[in-house]
């Protein structure tokens, strides 16, 4: 992210300390598979090492109310959009990895656009730049309490997730893992490598633009026009986490490397 030189004694310490720890492990675990990747790749390590277990997510974290009928307001919803315009929602961390410049000139062009609400949910170090951005039809909220989860995806209709271009390989917003649980489409705005862009093409679930794409990103257009679009690609999305990101499946990877690594353990386990 060009924080930090490649060069810098720091960041060679870091490296070599990484490193090391890794080639002294039995196993690697990384949480996408481009990680996994970048490591096998970077890091003179065999790939027999190194595995990724997505971190996977409990739908009861969202609850009923993330599917509700949508028809029918909840508190967040008669609170911070009591017309009931149509959604779009980027909801958690405004952290350095989460550009928001494509983003904020995309919503510009939807300024005028009465149906539409655009909603900024969190703080870090980006929320003044979305502060000095909003549209006129944008509202900025502060963190809400985990418990409001639910009822807060529930108000969305289309949910942002922005990553810097860099970090395709390096991490994997866990926000998405929520979206598809409340069965939202989802608009990521990132690099084209990323695994959450295979997810969303493959399983229908949502489009990807690149960051710096503004025209691209006129994408919202479909989905705003078309709220069957949204419904099916909603339906797909939570699908998509109970067939293959549920926490269940994350809790049985981890439980069958543990067996695997300490063979005492398996008559446990069995």
């Amino acid at each position: 992210m060009g924080r930090l030189r490649e060069s810098s004694p720091i960041f060679r310490l870091w490296r070599w300390c990484d490193t090391k720890w890794m080639r002294n492990s039995d196993r690697i675990v990384c949480i996408a598979e481009g990680m996994a990747e970048r490591i096998v790749r970077t890091r003179g390590i065999s790939a027999s090492k190194v595995l990724a277990i997505h971190d996977g997510f409990d739908p009861n974290r969202v609850g009923p109310d993330a599917l509700a009928d949508s028809s029918k307001p909840n508190s967040f919803q008669k609170e911070f959009n009591p017309d009931r315009k149509i959604v779009v929602q980027y909801a958690g961390n405004m952290g350095l990895s989460h550009p928001f410049e494509t983003i904020m000139q995309a919503c510009a062009r939807f300024a005028a656009d009465d149906r539409v609400q655009f909603q900024f949910i969190g703080g870090g170090p980006q929320r003044e730049y979305v502060r000095a951005n909003l549209p006129k039809n944008g509202v900025l909220i502060d963190y809400q309490p985990i418990e409001r989860l639910g009822e807060l995806l529930s108000a969305a209709d289309i949910c942002l997730i922005s990553q810097h271009e860099e970090m395709f390989d390096k991490a994997l917003p866990y926000k998405v893992y929520g979206v598809f649980a409340a069965g939202k489409p989802t608009v990521f705005v990132g690099n084209g490598q990323s695994e959450i862009v295979r997810w969303l093409i493959e399983s229908h679930v949502g489009l990807a633009v690149r960051q710096g794409d503004v025209d691209g990103l006129r994408a919202l257009t479909r989905l705003l026009d078309d709220s069957e679009e949204r419904l099916e690609m909603g339906k797909a999305a939570r699908a998509l986490l109970d067939r293959a990101l549920h926490a269940e499946q994350a809790a049985k990877q981890w439980a069958e490397l543990i067996v695997e690594l300490i063979p005492e353990q398996k008559s446990a386990h069995q």
